[in-house]
Parts: structure tokens; sequence; C-alpha cells
């Protein structure tokens, strides 16, 4: 099995699918898919991968997305407890 190697060139696409994942909950027509956003950052990690040329882009976009997806959950919790 070959190892996963997450390159800085690959780390810069996490704030981007997180970036995407935020306008994509602002827009009202897709307030219905909330639930599924987790997946769709998976989704989005993998086709980023995909569209840069990332050899085998399957396993670093699944990081990228979850990445991705947590990153923002965490930054969601910290805002709950300043307030």
């Amino acid at each position: 099995m070959d190892e996963i190697v997450l390159t800085p060139e690959m780390l810069t696409l996490v704030p981007v699918v997180a970036a995407i994942l935020q306008m994509a909950k602002n827009i009202q027509a897709l307030a219905n898919l909330k639930q599924w956003f987790p997946l769709i950052s998976l989704g989005l990690g993998v086709a980023a991968c995909f569209l840069t040329g990332v050899a085998n882009p399957i396993l670093p976009g699944i990081l990228i997305g979850l990445s991705a997806s947590a990153g923002y959950d965490v930054l969601k919790l910290k805002k709950k407890e300043q307030q």
C-alpha cells in the first residue's frame, strides 16, 4: 500500500473547499441539503484533487474534505463558546 502524502499545494485546497462549503450554506436553494454537507465536502475534496492533477486523488481528496469540514466545525464551536 502506498503512503498518502499531502503536499503543501494539496493543503492549500483545504481552505478553498471550506470556503466553497461556506458559500453553499448561504445559498437559500441549498438549505435543504445541510445534512449532506459533510458528504459534499468529501466530494469537493476529491474533485479538487482530481482537477489539480493529483496522482491517486481519492484518499488525499477525502482527507482534504474531512479537514475542510472539521475545520469549519471547530471554528463554529469556538464561536459558540465566545458567545
